[in-house]
């Protein structure tokens, strides 16, 4: 893959669910600064999930879609933008690019990363 951009909506090779299991190929937003990609050569993505429970609990952000792929975000069912489910990855695990997380969504998931950080949003 080429370089990476904070936000994007890349699809993960082998990624886990929250508790360390059932590897599958997810989609994911990118949540790395291109500083840290090039310092670090990882990247730290946030797993989006299908799977809501009725309202959406306070560390998901949903995310644009559409049954043929959303024009921006490519996701085509319902989901969120896990904010406590982060994970470190290898460049090389990122099988594709399928769009971007829009303005409103990737203000909020920047403040959450933020918040898990420590520090001001990017």
């Amino acid at each position: 893959m080429g370089s990476f951009q904070f936000g994007q909506i890349v699809v993960v090779e082998k990624m886990l669910d929250p508790i360390g299991v059932n590897p599958k190929d997810r989609p994911a937003v990118n949540i790395s600064r291109p500083d840290e990609i090039d310092r670090d050569d990882f990247l730290f993505v946030m797993a989006i999930s299908t799977l809501l429970p009725g309202p959406v609990p306070s560390d998901h952000v949903k995310l644009p879609w559409h049954s043929n792929g959303h024009p921006r975000t490519g996701l085509k069912s319902n989901c969120a933008a896990v904010c406590s489910w982060i994970e470190k990855v290898e460049p090389s695990r990122v099988l594709t690019t399928i769009g971007h997380a829009p303005g409103k969504a990737l203000a909020e998931i920047a403040t959450q990363v933020a918040s898990l950080r420590g520090n001001d949003p990017p």
